[in-house]
């Protein structure tokens, strides 16, 4: 990605927010789950990002965010379930879920809030022909390069307060649904584990990523009021060399105290 800011402090800005989104959207895939509970029917999405190791397509997101997919999946109370892929062809930007037994990893037994589903063959292979879309490629068995100081971090997901999902009826059977959101890119700073007040459940690893949100420093009031619905999306870190910003994945969003 080519960046021509000279401001050290460019990346709270409002409009890198921006910028970041429209770089970054491309590594994203929304899970949209309709299910039935309690007698109604809920309608959420899903954050999470594509990702190939060895060659194979997952869709990393929260391990919670994954269990709860499982969950409702082997219950069988879910109505609809699709990839917001956002294909390039009126009347098909959503790809429906492949019926089929799920192969997932989650880390919570393992005390990690992380988890993946593997993409079938036939997903993959949709995926794959989408421009819209470009996995992160995690290299494997290859000596790690050095580590270069990031600039800053920043947390990417859609919040549900960004999101909107509204149903029409068409018939007697059938419904429109509808649903828009936005990908946010809220600034960070990486906090030492010692300097955090709370210590307790998930928040115990000190090998973990803890950050702070920053306030844009250009717009005052126009980040989101709450974080849910971005479980599952990626810390990013960046640093500049010469015109090009590199980025690479830092961890997985699972949880944050409001308070701080």
């Amino acid at each position: 990605m080519a960046s021509r800011h000279t401001d050290n402090k460019w990346w709270t800005r409002s409009s890198a927010s921006r910028y970041f989104s429209k770089e970054l959207m491309r590594y994203f895939v929304q899970l949209y789950i309709s299910y039935k509970a309690d007698g109604d029917n809920r309608r959420l999405p899903s954050t999470g990002i594509l990702v190939e190791v060895n060659r194979t397509l997952l869709w990393i997101s929260a391990g919670h965010v994954v269990e709860s997919i499982i969950e409702q999946y082997g219950q069988g109370s879910i109505c609809d379930l699709r990839w917001i892929d956002r294909f390039d062809v009126q009347g098909a930007e959503t790809l429906p879920f492949q019926r089929r037994d799920i192969q997932y990893y989650s880390g919570l037994t393992k005390g990690a809030d992380c988890g993946a589903i593997l993409l079938s063959i036939l997903e993959s292979d949709n995926f794959r022909h989408n421009k819209n879309l470009r996995p992160l490629v995690m290299r494997t068995g290859t000596q790690a390069e050095p580590i270069t100081e990031p600039e800053g971090y920043v947390l990417a997901g859609f919040p549900w307060e960004a999101s909107n999902v509204t149903h029409t009826p068409v018939s007697s059977r059938k419904e429109m649904v509808r649903l828009s959101s936005e990908l946010i890119c809220l600034p960070l700073v990486r906090k030492p584990w010692r300097d955090v007040s709370i210590h307790e459940d998930r928040w115990e690893d000190e090998d973990a990523f803890y950050g702070q949100l920053l306030p844009y420093s250009d717009v005052e009031g126009s980040q989101p009021e709450e974080l849910r619905g971005m479980s599952g999306g990626p810390v990013f870190s960046f640093h500049r060399d010469g015109d090009i910003l590199n980025i690479e994945l830092e961890g997985i969003f699972d949880s944050y105290s409001k308070k701080t």
